[in-house]
């Protein structure tokens, strides 16, 4: 059969190169803040998408998340700043795929997984201690320990119009924390 791989591209000498291939698939990657690791999705527990870790050349691999249900999958993995946890978004099978239908998680690297709240992409703040969440109708800063969340920029459009965030929207932060790209 024929499975999703993640690519390694040098872009000095222009190669791509198969990192992460074997009888699952692996997808969805990210890297830590140090460069070292790489967290990403395999599904090769029962069909089940896992959250996994693994050196930059695909050794060391490592499952982290072990929960599964018939109702949700996981996806969008990112490592805390100082790449102890990770954070992650699971999204309903069915529905809309509007933010508040999915649930951001944290765990450690043990696989101790916790709800922090309703909503979806999840970005560490660069102190490590808060997360930005989309929810509707904009992006709020969660506190990990107390999650309380509290709306930093709601979304509008050029003519004023709320955005309804949904599951495609793409947010990124910059490393020091002070530019966002929505």
């Amino acid at each position: 059969g024929k499975y999703t791989a993640l690519y390694n591209f040098d872009v000095i000498q222009k190669e791509l190169t198969k990192f992460l291939a074997d009888s699952c698939n692996n997808f969805t990657l990210n890297f830590s803040k140090n460069g070292e690791q790489i967290a990403y999705l395999s599904d090769c527990q029962e069909n089940t998408a896992q959250i996994f870790i693994a050196d930059l050349n695909g050794e060391n691999r490592k499952q982290i998340t072990k929960s599964s249900s018939a109702e949700e999958t996981k996806t969008r993995p990112v490592f805390s700043p100082d790449g102890k946890k990770l954070a992650f978004t699971t999204l309903p099978f069915e529905g809309d795929i509007l933010a508040e239908e999915s649930n951001v998680y944290l765990t450690d690297l043990a696989g101790n997984e916790e709800l922090v709240t309703h909503g979806a992409m999840p970005l560490f703040a660069p102190d490590g201690k808060h997360l930005l969440i989309l929810k509707n109708p904009g992006l709020y800063l969660v506190d990990i320990e107390t999650k309380e969340a509290e709306r930093v920029i709601e979304l509008r459009d050029e003519n004023q119009e709320l955005i309804i965030g949904k599951i495609n929207m793409m947010i990124s932060l910059s490393p020091s924390g002070e530019k966002l790209a929505i």
